[in-house]
């Protein structure tokens, strides 16, 4: 659903590049919109004080601010307002550093055409009306704290309904199993498309378990919901420790892992101190691809820059993601279910579909804990690429 504005507020010095921007809006918009055009962020101001808008569209190049400074001076003044960068600079950093301030889209000139200028404001409306949904939705979970059994009805409610809300695209074939410990978890996942089409998943652990675990969880799908998912992964693992950085009390965290699978088989993965990713690709008997972590869990570390890595999925090749309560699972003699136990039963069941895989899976840590109950949250993750 698109979300197309009544009145947009342009900042644009050029008199071309306004006149070619009107163009394309009045064009592709199925309506009558005001465009309001100042050439300046003073002007900008005094013209919000006369009239409200639904949206910024802004130039970083304006004669009274410095570029890397316009998108923080507009959040100061106007902080729920959804803005939009259009800049005739490609360079990717000026791009990621204007999202890092809170800016909701950018989109360079010379790509710019009236329906992806258009689709684009509206995700930007869409996406800082998520955000600020959130925002208020964290702020009433704080504040009413009194009435434990309805804060964990309403926990668990939450997280339900967002969990629920899993894409399956046609190119992966998915299977889950999600076990809180308690009435709510302290893991979590996130399964989406991006505007490009691929696939984009987070699978996450918090600290603890219980509502601090479980707010945490609500933190990082603020988060993600404020994020452009098509940003290079390890970027999207930067922004969201930052934003966790400025959410979480130092001792508190959250492991993840964010993976990015395209239908022709590309896929990014950028693990933040999680248990390993593992791959099994069809045409071995005996491979496994291993991806382990590259960085400190979200929120432990304020200045970190992740890194990821890419790898090539056939038809067939299959992947599994995983929370620590299936390897901190323990027996009657406190030995734990390690990761090499877990890459030795997906060996051992990898000729079978991958539903039976999972299930082969949950046996084995079962028969191995031999009565014990798991005393963590346990959720995995389990894919197929079918390809095109």
């Amino acid at each position: 659903m698109h979300h197309y504005p009544e009145t947009i507020l342009l900042i644009e010095r050029s008199p071309f590049q306004t006149r070619l921007i009107k163009k394309l809006l009045q064009t592709a918009l199925p309506h009558s919109c005001q465009i309001l055009n100042v050439r300046s962020l003073a002007d900008a101001l005094k013209q919000l004080e006369q009239q409200p808008v639904d949206i910024i569209l802004t130039d970083l190049n304006l004669p009274d601010y410095l570029p890397e400074k316009i998108v923080s001076f507009l959040n100061k003044h106007v902080p729920e307002m959804p803005i939009v960068i259009i800049t005739g600079d490609s360079n990717e950093e000026t791009a990621i550093r204007s999202l890092q301030q809170g800016a909701q889209d950018y989109l360079i000139k010379k790509e710019m055409t009236g329906p992806l200028l258009i689709k684009m404001l509206g995700y930007a409306i869409e996406r800082k009306r998520i955000q600020l949904e959130l925002q208020r939705s964290l702020q009433l979970i704080n504040e009413q704290n009194t009435q434990m059994r309805d804060e964990l009805e309403l926990a668990a409610q939450t997280q339900n309904y967002i969990l629920s809300g899993v894409t399956h695209p046609t190119f992966l074939q998915t299977t889950f199993y999600y076990h809180p410990f308690g009435t709510i978890s302290g893991d979590t996942y996130d399964i989406r498309l991006n505007r490009e089409g691929a696939i984009v998943v987070f699978l996450g652990d918090g600290t603890g378990h219980g509502i601090p675990a479980s707010l945490i969880t609500m933190m990082v799908h603020m988060g993600l919901k404020t994020i452009n998912m098509s940003l290079p992964v390890s970027e999207i693992m930067n922004q969201l420790n930052q934003h966790m950085g400025t959410c979480l009390p130092p001792d508190q965290f959250m492991t993840g892992i964010f993976v990015r699978i395209s239908a022709n088989g590309n896929m990014e993965i950028c693990n933040a101190g999680h248990p390993t990713l593992v791959s099994l690709p069809a045409n071995s008997q005996n491979e496994l691809c291993l991806f382990n972590a590259d960085g400190p869990p979200l929120g432990m570390i304020e200045d970190v820059t992740y890194k990821e890595r890419t790898h090539h999925l056939d038809p067939g090749d299959r992947f599994f993601m995983f929370t620590d309560g299936l390897t901190e699972w323990a027996n009657p003699d406190a030995v734990l279910f390690s990761e090499e136990q877990v890459m030795s039963c997906l060996l051992h069941h990898r000729h079978e579909n991958l539903n039976a895989m999972m299930s082969g899976l949950l046996n084995a840590v079962q028969e191995f804990a031999e009565g014990v109950v798991c005393n963590d949250d346990m959720t995995i993750l389990g894919f197929e690429f079918a390809g095109e």
